[in-house]
């Protein structure tokens, strides 16, 4: 019984270990170029070792999918829990947004969307599930503690905000040639506060953007 909890051990250690090489690889040169090869290469691994902890390509983009979800909602909530005052929640959620995308090369996102449609299901469900109750919450505290306009509907302005993110990363609407994204993103995040604080809090809104310095 021993035995069997220590290879247990060994197998969920080698597993982690190759999402966490996998999501490195696919944020440097994107999942298409990654090859299970390159995985097991850098790993210094047999292919056979390889695929005893990964059935295939589809099966390892769904893990480390799985895997980076896990720990951006573990993030999200910590940036919850530690800044209660709604504006300054949502520049620190805007700034994380912001550090994400920048760890992750944008074909990621068009090579999931085009060739990996269950994996991709799994990040839509995570923002629709997730992330708009994170914004619909960060909505209803910044109209109850008074710094945010009393007449938003929040369901409204939570799909304006979503379909924002959506758009940000478009490349027919912003050509990578043209756009950086950091500037998209930033000015988005600006245009979705500056139209849902009151006059009240709008010195307050240019003060946080000033001390986080996006």
């Amino acid at each position: 019984m021993e035995n069997l909890n220590i290879h247990k051990e060994i197998n969920f250690d080698l597993e982690e270990q190759i999402l966490t090489k996998a999501k490195d690889l696919f944020m440097s040169v994107g999942i298409r170029n990654t090859t299970m090869d390159d995985i097991a290469k850098d790993l210094g691994i047999s292919k056979k070792t390889l695929y005893k902890a990964i059935e295939n390509k589809s099966d390892l983009v769904t893990k480390c999918i799985l895997h980076d979800l896990i720990l951006r909602k573990k993030e999200v909530d910590t940036i919850v829990s530690k800044y209660p005052n709604p504006i300054e929640q949502m520049l620190q959620l805007g700034a994380h947004i912001l550090y994400a995308f920048k760890q992750h090369k944008l074909s990621i996102i068009h090579d999931l969307m085009k060739f990996y449609p269950e994996s991709w299901y799994l990040v839509m469900e995570h923002k629709e599930n997730y992330v708009k109750e994170i914004i619909k919450n960060n909505l209803k505290n910044g109209i109850r503690s008074g710094v945010y306009r009393k007449d938003i509907q929040v369901d409204i302005y939570a799909n304006f905000f979503m379909s924002g993110t959506d758009i940000s990363i478009n490349s027919n609407i912003f050509p990578e040639s043209a756009f950086d994204f950091s500037d998209i993103f930033r000015e988005f995040l600006f245009y979705h506060l500056r139209g849902i604080v009151n006059e009240n809090a709008i010195h307050e809104l240019d003060k946080l953007i000033e001390k986080i310095k996006f």
